[in-house]
């Protein structure tokens, strides 16, 4: 992850920002072992990344990140929300 990670500087501070794939596989993790109280943030977080950067959650890349860190229930949701489900 770290080496796919890209540099910026925010504020006067270098840091590493993750890849979006790496972002979305993260949330996905969170969603699929959250509590109920952050279920909604990180649910509306993945939907926003997927629907702002224009991905195609028919894709094979977008699939396998919801197969490996997330649920078929998750994927489901999350397409319904994009109106694709």
């Amino acid at each position: 992850m770290f080496a796919a990670a890209t540099s910026a500087d925010l504020f006067g501070v270098k840091t590493k920002v993750p890849s979006l794939e790496h972002l979305i596989a993260l949330k996905l993790h969170a969603l699929k072992n959250t509590r109920a109280q952050r279920f909604l943030k990180d649910f509306l977080d993945v939907e926003n990344l997927i629907r702002i950067n224009q991905l195609d959650i028919k894709s094979k890349t977008i699939r396998d990140l919801f197969e490996k860190y997330g649920t078929p229930d998750l994927y489901e949701k999350i397409s319904r929300a994009l109106g694709q489900g």
